[in-house]
């Protein structure tokens, strides 16, 4: 056994696990893809020496998650072991950016925004909602993350999720910790300990970062060459998480109750001697109230939610639909794979870097456009599967719930007009009726 136990490089073994390829090496141990030589399945492995500053802290946060990660969508940890002077686990790989290559560059949100530069808005707005699963997860069994950002959410099987959980504790031994960047500046400031509505701020900045390419200082700058519409949800997804959003019901309220009392103050400051003018002069234009504003919106979908449950014959045939969806959703991978493995001439790729000399890597940006236009192309095809039009409505209509949701303690848009968007939840709900009609009728 070595006595360095963090040098090991590829074609090394530690005890049953092949070391493919080095990720890196950070402050709190040493990262490595392996492939187990028992079971052949490929996992990330981190080695961390026992000496290292916080081990004993880290590992005491891994098997605390752990308990919480069986069984649910998290990354998940798969063994421990130890090996001279260090320990170590392994738990799920990122998937392989550059699939066409030896090397391996795992897919993380940092790699696809240097990549393509920004994340297309729907695509984030689904990652986001995972992640904020994710999260309420660990919080609602007392841990937190800590280092939530762009390099730290990996995707496994296309499913986004939170990595290098090497930071995650509970929430009575929280300290401050992270990257500063991503880390809010009431906690930064020693204003109060590390809590919940910090993981959700850092998310509220990794999502912001995605969305516009900038780095999280530059918040709340925007691109002017983004479409406002196109980016709408996104947008009031992220500043509602860094404006507090993701805060416990108690510290909220505490919150709340003292701004209550600070607006209240500084409103009889400013009333008083205006009430002392002469009414001529207060008259005022004020702005046409919206034919239905958020909170009326929000009223008006509830009554809708109970067509959200399904009914004893959707829950018989739930199985079935969803293993369909399983077999068309693996359909669809297997082809955006073998087109994105394709082999490429030399003259396409040739093509790229003369017509689009922006383009950093013209080979992977080329197998993106030809396995999308495969994804593109397969969804065309299935648009009217009954199976595929209930997971999308459904998804659809759930998400749009969470939007209204977070939209309905934002501030500011007290004058935003909502009517579309209700006329688009009431057509989504309708074409949901029809779906489950089909469905029925099918029986599958």
């Amino acid at each position: 056994m070595r006595s360095l136990t963090l040098n090991y490089k590829s074609g090394d073994q530690l005890e049953n696990f092949l070391i493919l390829h080095s990720c890196g090496a950070g402050a709190y141990g040493s990262v490595f893809i392996v492939k187990c030589v028992v079971s052949g399945k490929i996992y990330a492995l981190k080695i961390i020496s026992e000496n290292a500053s916080l081990s004993e802290r880290e590992l005491n946060g891994i098997k605390q998650y752990q308990m919480v990660c069986a069984g649910s969508n998290l990354m998940q940890i798969y063994h421990f072991g130890k090996v001279d002077g260090a320990f170590y686990y392994t738990m799920d790989a990122a998937d392989n950016l550059n699939r066409s290559s030896e090397e391996y560059i795992p897919d993380t949100l940092q790699n696809r925004i240097q990549k393509h530069g920004k994340i297309i808005p729907s695509e984030l707005f689904e990652t986001a909602l995972q992640l904020k699963q994710h999260i309420e997860i660990l919080h609602k069994n007392g841990l937190l993350h800590r280092d939530i950002k762009p390099s730290n959410i990996i995707f496994v099987n296309g499913c986004a999720m939170l990595g290098d959980i090497g930071l995650v504790t509970s929430l009575n031994n929280a300290s401050l910790a992270g990257t500063a960047a991503f880390v809010s500046p009431q906690t930064a400031a020693g204003l109060r300990q590390f809590s919940f509505e910090d993981d959700f701020y850092a998310l509220g900045k990794t999502i912001y970062c995605a969305l516009t390419g900038y780095p999280p200082e530059k918040y709340p700058a925007f691109p002017p060459e983004l479409n406002l519409s196109e980016c709408r949800k996104v947008i009031s997804l992220y500043n509602s998480f860094i404006g507090g959003a993701g805060k416990s019901k108690l510290a909220g309220k505490r919150r709340h109750f003292l701004l209550y009392v600070v607006l209240l103050f500084l409103s009889a400051l400013i009333l008083i001697p205006l009430l002392k003018l002469n009414t001529e002069k207060l008259q005022v234009s004020q702005m046409p109230r919206p034919a239905l504003d958020i909170k009326s919106y929000q009223k008006k979908v509830k009554e809708y939610t109970r067509l959200l449950e399904p009914d004893e014959k959707i829950k018989e045939l739930l199985p079935k639909l969803r293993r369909e969806k399983s077999r068309l959703d693996s359909e669809r991978f297997q082809a955006g794979n073998a087109a994105f493995s394709a082999k490429l001439s030399a003259g396409e790729i040739e093509n790229i870097s003369k017509n689009m000399p922006w383009v950093s890597d013209p080979e992977t940006y080329l197998r993106i456009r030809k396995r999308d236009s495969v994804f593109a192309e397969f969804n065309r095809k299935h648009q009217n599967n009954p199976v595929v039009r209930y997971f999308d409505v459904t998804n659809w209509l759930r998400a749009e719930l969470f939007r209204i949701k977070a939209l309905a303690d934002t501030p500011g848009l007290e004058y935003a007009d909502f009517s579309s968007d209700f006329t688009a939840f009431k057509n989504k709900i309708s074409e949901l009726q029809q779906v489950i009609e089909l469905l029925r009728l099918k029986n599958f």
